[in-house]
């Protein structure tokens, strides 16, 4: 069937019934994000006319207008902002002569590399926005563009030949997309709610989902809470057509070892892959920036490398600044201290902020409990929030970013994976591969530098291929004696064993794919397992929801393509080289970072007053167990009793059993947790107890 091209249409957002125009900017646009939505019907019924309800739904991710493209049976739409400068060159969904329309939300990363690959001169291609590469990209290369494109980025591109649909994501999934496909039914957007206004699908809670998470384990392969709404999975891409469904892992990054001179090479390259990573996050800026700020390696090292970038730029006769946020306590009365850890991270990181001219510091308290904002929460973020004490500072620190102006937050919430891997795991690696020299040379030095004892180098070694019995007797005798799996969760006895066996049976030994079920806390992962690991955090979703709600774009250069390429083939001896813990980033940021930072050996506690927030949100939690409690289907699941034995035995604020381990796993990991899981099931069900 030939197909017609019709003239653009576009249609306010605000309006949930389809009309011409497009939405006065002048009504404001606080919130500068982009939206894709879309869908197909296989019936060859008429595609356009849920449109308006899907861009109504997603409004509040681009309030100046949504452009669409219709073909009968098939509906592309996009709701649009600037966020980079060639974003004001708005691309056509689908170009005369073309093969595919294309919407696609996109920061490129390499954008002068994708320009010359596809033979584009300076000229054409300054009037392109990343959007309108990538379209080209597709057309030139079908799905084998995805490789070749470096940035965050979510794609939908109809094959107007094969009358295919192509939905794809970044490596890191830094941009959400997700879809419904049943039936005569195909449909996208960028969020969950763009689906669920859709009369035809059923987006009530799915169970084993639910379940998993109370497990804490990632939701299968492609699923969601969410019954009948699927995920595209972070670097891959999903082609449907009328006949079925395509899963295709396109990021296949090589995990062959990188072999340099030394370990100065080593450092050099780490540190020109952070540059260059900063600097495409940096792209488009003219004014001041945020920036999240701890007192550890990996936000401190964005910070240094950014603030570095921007002196070079002026805006008013000086240099761009950043504004440093550091969460802190509320006070040093009640926070939880731990050896080896840091408690308050504000001082450290006022002298890293100190050390750079062109950035101000900004230490940020939460005050409120910490289930004050739950149902704001449940309803902003497409997946339950499994750690609610973190997402209060997170969500003070955009809060007071907002209300300086900012739009774009720096962070390195990605470091472990890219940058700041201890190497630990080399101990065991080595001794596996019966690389006995250099095992012996390392553990030499980490004893020597007073990193480890000569037990702890042997622990580490060889803990990993220990029997579990013999494991668990050995971390007895040490004092360490391990703390169940079973304990950090209340789900019924019966649904906990259900849950694990299904998690055993869909591992899969794919070498890129982390198996996520582990029935003993027994160390086991390799270094790139681990790191691979946090790659599938899948963060866009959270990403994309603080964007809608606080119109800040988070951007994270430890997450970088390039530089996770080549954090995944260091050798991970080089790692821990000299018996030096992060020894390649230490190298890299001595002279750019105070010693303070580059020689500490403790680890910053994040929300270590979270159980004075807790303690605050007593009689809200107590309201929401109740609900919880009237709301059979959760109340299935988890051990109700338990559950309100925990609250009524929590400890007063000054008990010192909060400084207990067994104290956090009970209330922080697994009271929070649950309580945060079942109140996303019961609204997500539309529940009124």
């Amino acid at each position: 069937m030939r197909l017609r091209r019709p003239a653009p249409r576009v249609f306010d957002p605000e309006e949930v019934v389809e009309g011409g125009g497009r939405a006065d900017p002048s009504r404001g646009c606080r919130m500068p994000v982009t939206a894709l939505y879309g869908l197909c019907r296989w019936d060859g019924g008429i595609a356009d006319r849920d449109l308006p309800r899907m861009a109504a739904a997603l409004r509040r991710f681009g309030r100046s207008g949504s452009d669409h493209w219709t073909a009968g049976s098939i509906a592309l739409g996009i709701a649009r902002h600037a966020l980079l400068p060639e974003d004001e060159h708005v691309p056509e969904i689908h170009q005369r002569g073309r093969r595919y329309a294309v919407v696609a939300e996109v920061h490129l990363s390499e954008r002068e590399s994708l320009v010359a690959q596809l033979d584009l001169d300076a000229q054409t291609a300054a009037l392109m926005s990343d959007a309108a590469l990538v379209a080209a990209a597709v057309e030139r290369w079908d799905e084998a563009a995805f490789d070749r494109i470096y940035g965050a980025f979510a794609v939908a591109a109809w094959d107007t030949h094969e009358r295919r649909l192509i939905l794809a994501r970044d490596p890191l999934g830094a941009r959400p997309l997700f879809y419904h496909a049943t039936g005569d039914l195909l449909a996208f957007a960028s969020m969950p709610e763009g689906l669920t206004v859709l009369p035809a699908v059923d987006a009530g809670m799915d169970t084993d989902q639910y379940v998993r998470l109370l497990r804490d384990l990632a939701p299968e392969r492609d699923r969601t809470p969410l019954r009948g709404i699927s995920r595209v999975m972070p670097g891959h891409h999903v082609i449907v057509r009328k006949d079925g469904i395509d899963r295709v892992r396109w990021w296949k990054p090589d995990l062959t070892p990188l072999i340099l001179a030394d370990q100065d090479d080593y450092a050099a390259a780490l540190t020109r892959h952070l540059e260059n990573a900063v600097r495409a996050c940096l792209r488009g800026v003219s004014g001041r920036v945020g920036a999240q700020l701890s007192s550890g390696f990996d936000s401190s090292a964005v910070l240094a490398v950014a603030a570095s970038q921007l002196a070079r730029r002026t805006v008013d006769a000086g240099a761009v600044k950043i504004t440093a946020f550091t969460a802190v306590p509320r006070s040093d009365r009640h926070t939880q201290v731990l050896a080896h850890h840091i408690a308050d991270e504000g001082d450290l990181a006022a002298e890293v902020a100190a050390s750079l001219p062109n950035v101000d510091h900004v230490r940020v308290s939460v005050e409120h409990g910490t289930l004050d904002t739950l149902g704001r929460t449940t309803g902003l973020y497409p997946l339950p929030i499994r750690n609610l004490c973190n997402l209060t500072w997170v969500d003070a620190i955009a809060d007071a970013a907002r209300a300086r102006g900012l739009t774009i937050m720096l962070q390195g919430g990605m470091g472990n994976m890219t940058l700041s891997e201890p190497g630990v795991l080399a101990l065991q690696e080595l001794i596996a591969a019966g690389r006995f020299p250099t095992w012996f040379r390392i553990a030499r030095k980490l004893v020597r530098n007073g990193w480890m004892q000569w037990r702890g180098v042997l622990w580490n070694s060889v803990a990993g291929k220990l029997p579990e019995r013999v494991w668990r007797f050995m971390e007895t005798r040490s004092g360490r004696a391990p703390i169940a799996t079973r304990r950090f969760t209340l789900l019924r006895d019966a649904v906990y064993d259900h849950a694990g066996s299904i998690a055993r049976e869909t591992a899969t030994a794919d070498p890129y794919t982390v198996i996520d079920v582990a029935e003993s806390a027994q160390p086991v992962a390799t270094s790139v397992q681990n790191r691979l690991a946090i790659a599938s955090a899948d963060i866009g979703s959270l990403h994309k929801a603080q964007l809608g709600e606080w119109g800040i774009d988070t951007r994270d250069p430890t997450g970088d393509r390039r530089l996770m390429e080549f954090a995944l083939r260091v050798p991970v001896e080089r790692l821990i080289w000299d018996g030096e813990p992060r020894a390649i980033l230490r190298r890299a940021m001595a002279g750019r970072l105070p010693a303070s930072i580059v020689d500490n050996r403790r680890r910053g506690l994040q929300s270590a007053d979270w159980h004075e927030g807790l303690i605050q949100s007593r009689s809200a939690l107590i309201d929401e167990i109740e609900r919880i409690e009237m709301y059979d289907p959760v109340a299935s699941l988890i051990d109700i009793d338990r559950l309100k034995a925990l609250v009524a035995d929590m400890p007063d604020l000054d008990s010192p059993r909060w400084q207990e381990g067994d104290t956090e796993v009970d209330y922080r990991l697994t009271l929070l947790r649950t309580v945060s899981i079942a109140s996303h099931m019961r609204r997500v069900s539309r529940s009124n107890v």
